[in-house]
Parts: structure tokens; C-alpha cells; sequence
């Protein structure tokens, strides 16, 4: 977020003038810092002492006489307290920061999920991405030159179209990419591979192999899908719906073979799965699950498959019921 647009959401808090979208932005640049790694870690004893006392002189020369604020200023103070101690570490980070660190990795914007948990970002320009279970999402916070996020796992993009059409990049790797002007998709970078599904608009993924690159744009109802070589993808038409319904917390199955939803249930959740019998990878199943109640999504499952599911904290042990 640049210092101009963080100086305007503060003032429209603080005036009690925030909208809903302006809130949401305000409060994922705020939950940012929940995400930052401890920059002291790389600090020797004696420069984290200097940096402590230069920010306690720093903060008793700031102390007023307590106030009673109006409960809608609350909120505004918290992110103007938040303001005021990155000012202050600012000032020892670059006092004190270790060589070895790049000064660019002090002012990346990390947003990351938990296994079964989802996220709602709003990025500098105003696109909206929904970050999956067990992703992560990382972008410089200027975004004057180029629009570009790197992601790991699954997000869902809403991209606006800038009046300057300024291109917008999703990096998973060093040899993939999805560009776009302004359109609606999802990419996924797990384990068992990379896939990108259209919703609206057209992108185009460029694939890179040592010293060739290749492009493939996209339109509404594509798939593009690859295991670790790029330049071996698959292209093919599908239904959106089925692989966006995660945002709106529930999964469509439509002839989806248990084999599947197994890469799911470890790549989202987190669990590691074991089954008695290969062949029960095969089953296929349609329907509709919830994906806010691990125990509802298991039961479901247990029931369309017809397999017996017993969980042993992270683990999943699959067996035949018929």
C-alpha cells in the first residue's frame, strides 16, 4: 500500500467515512503485520538493546495525558498505533539491519492461511484475491510500475482493469506465470501440480523451458493444467463453478474420483491420508459438500464413497464400506 492511499483510508477512518471495501483494505494492510516475520531475530544482544532504548526514549517523549475517545475513533487509534511503532522500528531497521538481508524483504506484504481456513484480500489496486487453505500470498506494496503477486497454493483473483491497461502477473515459479488486463480466475500451485481455470475475461500463462518460452491464452471455461514441466500442459474445457465453489465454502463434485478428493483433503487441510486399498481411489462421486465443518466434509464423503474414514489427529485411514 503506498503512503498516499494508507494517509487517505487513516483520515476517512478517523472521520468515521470508511466503506465497507475500504475497511476490508484498511484492515488486511493492518493484519499484515500478524503475518511479518520478527526482523530483531537477525540483531545482535547489543544492537537489539540500542534499538529498544532508542524506541522506549522515542515513545515516552510521544506520551500524552490519557483522553476518553469516541468509540468509533477507537479503531482509527489502532492503526495509527501501529503506524506510529513501524515508524519507530524503521528507524533502527535500517540502523541496525544485517547486510545480509535485502531491504526489499522489510517492505513485502505477506498475507498467508492456515489448513481449512480462507482469506479476502484486497490489493493496492483494488482487485480482490481469496486466498485458499494452506497458501500463501506475497507482493511489494508500490505498485506504480507493475502489478505482480507471487502465490503458493490457492487464490481466487477478481482483477480491475486499469485506465492505463497495466498488466496484472500471478508467479507460482520461476518458469510459470498467468498475465491479464482485468478478468475473474483461479490459480493453483500445489504438490501435485499447477492448474489455472478462466472464469471471465482472457489471460494469457506464459511457460517457460530453459531457453524457450511458450504462451497459451485462455478463455472463459478453460483449464490449463501441468505436473512440473510447463511445456507439458493440458488445455481443456470445464465448468467454473466446480473448481471456484471453495470461495463460497463448500466443493462440487461432479464424477470426481476419490483419487482427487484425497489430494484435497492434503493439500487444503492439511491431513495425510492412507488407504487400504488402491483400487478405492477410483470410486467417483457428484454432489456438494460443506467445507466449514471438517467432520461434515468427512461424513459426506464417507457417505457419497461409500468408505470408512477414521481420523487419528492428522491422519485419515480410508477402508471399504461395502
Amino acid at each position: 500500500m503506498t503512503r498516499d492511499r494508507l494517509r487517505y483510508l487513516l483520515d476517512q477512518a478517523r472521520a468515521g467515512r470508511l466503506t465497507t471495501e475500504e475497511t476490508s483494505e484498511l484492515e488486511g494492510w493492518y493484519g499484515g503485520f500478524d503475518a511479518a516475520p520478527d526482523f530483531t531475530e537477525g540483531l545482535s544482544d547489543d544492537a537489539r538493546r540500542q534499538l529498544e532504548s532508542r524506541m522506549l526514549d522515542a515513545i515516552h517523549g510521544k506520551i500524552d495525558e490519557p483522553r476518553v475517545l469516541p468509540l468509533r475513533q477507537r479503531s482509527w487509534f489502532r492503526y495509527a498505533a501501529v503506524i506510529a511503532v513501524v515508524v519507530l522500528l524503521a528507524g533502527g531497521w535500517f540502523l541496525y539491519r544485517p547486510a545480509s538481508v535485502p531491504a526489499a524483504e522489510a517492505t513485502e506484504m505477506v498475507y498467508t492461511t492456515g489448513f481449512g481456513q480462507t482469506k479476502t484480500i484486497v490489493l493496492p489496486d483494488r482487485s480482490e484475491v481469496i486466498l485458499n487453505g494452506n497458501s500463501r500470498l506475497t507482493y511489494a506494496p508500490d505498485w506504480k510500475k507493475e502489478r505482480k503477486v507471487w502465490l503458493s497454493g490457492e487464490a481466487f483473483f477478481k482483477v480491475v482493469h486499469t485506465h492505463n491497461h497495466q498488466k496484472f502477473s500471478v508467479i507460482t515459479a520461476d518458469d510459470f506465470q498467468v498475465d491479464v488486463l482485468g478478468t475473474q480466475f483461479v490459480v493453483s500451485k500445489r504438490k501435485s501440480g499447477t492448474r489455472v481455470v478462466l472464469s471471465e475475461g482472457k489471460v494469457q500463462c506464459l511457460l517457460k523451458e530453459r531457453a524457450r518460452e511458450d504462451s497459451v491464452v485462455m478463455r472463459p471455461g478453460d483449464l490449463v493444467e501441468f505436473d512440473r514441466n510447463p511445456s507439458r500442459y493440458t488445455l481443456k474445457k470445464v465448468d467454473p463453478s466446480l473448481y471456484l465453489a471453495w470461495k463460497d465454502q463448500k466443493l462440487i463434485f461432479r464424477n470426481t474420483s476419490l483419487k482427487e478428493i484425497t489430494q484435497v483433503l492434503e493439500d487444503t487441510y492439511g491431513f495425510t491420508v492412507r488407504i487400504d486399498d488402491a483400487s478405492l481411489l477410483q470410486r467417483r462421486i457428484s454432489g456438494s459438500v460443506p467445507t466449514t465443518n471438517v467432520e461434515l466434509l468427512l461424513e459426506g464423503i464417507s457417505e457419497a464413497c461409500q468408505v470408512k474414514i477414521r481420523q487419528e489427529d492428522r491422519r485419515i485411514y480410508l477402508s471399504d464400506q461395502r
